[in-house]
C-alpha cells in the first residue's frame, strides 16, 4: 500500500493524471480516504472527464466540509463554464475563512472568466494582501488592473514588487505588456534587448518583440520572426492569430496558411475553434465545414461540435440541419446558452419570430448581463411591432460643436500622424480604411488626455440627467480614416455599455443625403437574415454621437475622394 501511495505522489508531481486514475480505480479501497478521493476527482478534471469528476466531488462534499475540496470543486465548475455556481462555492469558503488564500485567488480567476471585472479586482487584491510574494496573486492583480484600464496602478505594483529571482522574468514581461499598451516603444525595445541578453531562448520575450515590431509598423520583419516562433510552437493560438493578421495585412493569397498547417500537425480544439470562427466571419463556409468534418472525432462528447455544425449549416441555407444539431444539446449542457443563442438566430432566419422571442427571453433570464441578448431582443421586437424604430433616438445622445476649434485642429493633426502606417484589419468592421491599434487613450499625449476627460464628463452628465448609472471605465478608443467607397459593416461592441463616435474631419460630400452616414438598428447576424436599419445620422465635423454598445450600427459607403476621420470609444459601466 505504501508503494501505491508513493506512486500516486510521484504521478501527481509529474502531472500524470491518467496513471493516477488507473491506480486509484485498481485500488478502490483507497477512496475511503477523503484526500485520495479528492485526488481522483482532480485527476478526472485534469483529463477532461468532467462528469466523473463532478460525481466524485459531490460525493466527497456530502461528507466533508474541507475548504480545499470546495475550492477544487469550484474550479471544476469553472472548467464546465458554470461560473456563477463556481463563484458561489468560492464565496462560501471565504465566508467561513476570510484568510483562505486559495479561495480568493480562484475567486479572481472565476470572476474574470464570467466578466465581473470589479469583483475580480477585489478578489485579487485580497489574495495579494494575504500573500504579497505569490506570483499568481500579483500577476492576477496586475492583469486585473490592466483590464480595468488602471495602467498607472499596475505599473506601480510592478515597480514595488519584490519577488524571488525565478519570478523576476514574469514581472518584467508584465511591465513590457503595460508599456506596449502605453505605446512606450523605445522603452520596450531597450527592455527586450536587456532581457534577451539574459534569456536568449525565451519564447515569451521573442513574442513581445514581435508585438513591438508590429506596433512600429514593421509587418515584414514581424512575419519573418513569427514564422520562426511557429516552428517552436505551431499550435499556439496567439502565434497563429498574429501570423494571420500579418498575412492579411500583406494581402497574402492565403492568410490561413499556418492555421491549416497547425491543425494538421496537432489536435488542439481551442485552435481549431479559433480557426473555424475566423473562416465563418470571412464567409469561407465550405472550408469551415470541411475543417469540422475532418476533426469531428476529436470533439466526441463535446456539445460545441453541434453548435459549430449548426452555424455552418445555417449560413449555407440548411436550416433544418442547423436545428437538428442544436436540438441535441440539452438544458443541462455547459453549452446550452450558446446553443440557445444560435437557435434564436436560426429562428429569425426562418422568420419564426414568436419562437425566437421566447428564446431571447430565456437567454436574458439565464444570462442577464450578456449584451448579446439585448441586441437580439430589439431586432425581434421590431417584427412584433412591440417597439417603434424611432424609440431608438431616446438612447442616442448627440452633441454638436463639442470641442473648441483649437482643440479640434490639434486633435486632427495628431490623429492624421497616426494613420501614416496603413494596416488591413479584415476582422474589424472597417472596409477600405485604416484603423489605429490599441487604446488611444493609453498614449501619454496631452491632446488625447484633454479629449478623454471631456468625453467622460459628457457621457457621465448624460447618464446623470437620465438617472442612469455612470461610474465606469473608458476601455477602448481608436481612430478611423475612411477612404473612398469605405464603410463600416454593421456590428456591435460587446465590451462596452456605451459607445461613441466623434467626427473629427468630414468632407463636404457627406452633406448629401446618406453619403457616409451613421446607420443603426439593422442586425448583422447572418447572411440569411436581412434586417433594415432604422435610423440614420449625418456625420458633421465636431459632432459627438453616443449610443448603447449592443445597438447594431455601421455606415453607408463614402463617395468622393476626400477622407473621413473619426475617433471612437467604448465606455463600460462598472
Amino acid at each position: 500500500m505504501n508503494k501505491v501511495l508513493s506512486d500516486l505522489s510521484r504521478f501527481y508531481q509529474i502531472g500524470n493524471f491518467d496513471q493516477i486514475i488507473k491506480l486509484i480505480e485498481a485500488n478502490s479501497q483507497l477512496l475511503q480516504d477523503v484526500q485520495i478521493a479528492n485526488l481522483l476527482a482532480v485527476a478526472y478534471r485534469r483529463t477532461g472527464q468532467f462528469e466523473q469528476s463532478q460525481k466524485c466531488f459531490e460525493s466527497i462534499i456530502s461528507n466533508s466540509q474541507h475548504p480545499g475540496i470546495r475550492v477544487s470543486y469550484a474550479m471544476l465548475l469553472s472548467d464546465m463554464k458554470l461560473f456563477d455556481k463556481a463563484y458561489e462555492h468560492l464565496e462560501s469558503v471565504v465566508k467561513l475563512d476570510s484568510h483562505y488564500f486559495d479561495a480568493f485567488l480562484n475567486l479572481g480567476i472565476v470572476a474574470t472568466k464570467r466578466g465581473d471585472k470589479r469583483k475580480a479586482l477585489d478578489a485579487y487584491k485580497q489574495a495579494h494582501k494575504l500573500k504579497p510574494q505569490h506570483l499568481g496573486a500579483l500577476s492576477g492583480l496586475i492583469n486585473s488592473l490592466i483590464i480595468m484600464e488602471d495602467l498607472s496602478s499596475a505599473t506601480k505594483l510592478c515597480q514595488d514588487a519584490t519577488l524571488n529571482q525565478h519570478d523576476q522574468l514574469s514581472l518584467a514581461l508584465l511591465t513590457i505588456k503595460i508599456k506596449l499598451k502605453q505605446f512606450k516603444l523605445e522603452e520596450v525595445e531597450k527592455d527586450i534587448s536587456q532581457l534577451l541578453d539574459i534569456h536568449p531562448s525565451s519564447f515569451d520575450i521573442k513574442l513581445h518583440m514581435v508585438r513591438l515590431m508590429l506596433l512600429k509598423g514593421d509587418v515584414i520583419e514581424g512575419l519573418k520572426q513569427l514564422k520562426i516562433l511557429n516552428l517552436e510552437r505551431p499550435c499556439d493560438t496567439e502565434v497563429q492569430t498574429l501570423l494571420f493578421e500579418c498575412l492579411a495585412s500583406t494581402k497574402a493569397q492565403n492568410p490561413f496558411e499556418f492555421y491549416e498547417l497547425a491543425c494538421q500537425k496537432e489536435i488542439n480544439k481551442s485552435l481549431i475553434i479559433d480557426y473555424y470562427l475566423k473562416l465563418m466571419k470571412l464567409k469561407y463556409f465550405n472550408r469551415a465545414q470541411k475543417l469540422i468534418e475532418v476533426n469531428h472525432l476529436h470533439f466526441r462528447g463535446d456539445d460545441s461540435i453541434h453548435i459549430l455544425n449548426s452555424m455552418v449549416y445555417r449560413e449555407m441555407g440548411f436550416l433544418d440541419r442547423a436545428f437538428e444539431q442544436l436540438d441535441k444539446i440539452g438544458i443541462n449542457s455547459i453549452s446550452y446558452c450558446s446553443a440557445l443563442y444560435e437557435k434564436v438566430i436560426s429562428l429569425l432566419c426562418n422568420k419564426k419570430y414568436k419562437e425566437a422571442y421566447s428564446g431571447i427571453l430565456e437567454g436574458i433570464e439565464l444570462e442577464p448581463e450578456a449584451s448579446r441578448w439585448k441586441s437580439l431582443e430589439y431586432t425581434c421586437r421590431k417584427y412584433f411591432s412591440l417597439v417603434n424604430p424611432i424609440d431608438l433616438t431616446d438612447n442616442i445622445w448627440i452633441t454638436d460643436n463639442f470641442l473648441n476649434i483649437e482643440l479640434l485642429k490639434e486633435l486632427k493633426l495628431y490623429l492624421l500622424s497616426l494613420h501614416k502606417f496603413k494596416k488591413e484589419f479584415i476582422m474589424q468592421s472597417i472596409r477600405d480604411g485604416n484603423q489605429t491599434e490599441g487604446n488611444l487613450f493609453h498614449r501619454n499625449v496631452p491632446i488625447l488626455d484633454k479629449v478623454k476627460q471631456l468625453f467622460v464628463e459628457e457621457l457621465q452628465m448624460n447618464c446623470l440627467k437620465r438617472n442612469l448609472p455612470y461610474s465606469g471605465i473608458l476601455n477602448g478608443a481608436w481612430s478611423i480614416l475612411m477612404n473612398e467607397d469605405g464603410h463600416h459593416v454593421n456590428h456591435v461592441h460587446s465590451e462596452g455599455t456605451y459607445s461613441a463616435c466623434f467626427y473629427v474631419s468630414i468632407p463636404d460630400v457627406c452633406k448629401a443625403d446618406g453619403n457616409g452616414w451613421f446607420k443603426c438598428g439593422g442586425a448583422n447576424i447572418s447572411q440569411n437574415f436581412i434586417d433594415e436599419d432604422d435610423y440614420y445620422i449625418e456625420p458633421m465635423e465636431n459632432r459627438l454621437v453616443v449610443f448603447p454598445s449592443h445597438l447594431s450600427h455601421g455606415t453607408n459607403p463614402l463617395s468622393g475622394i476626400e477622407q473621413r476621420l473619426t475617433l471612437a470609444f467604448d465606455y463600460k459601466i462598472i
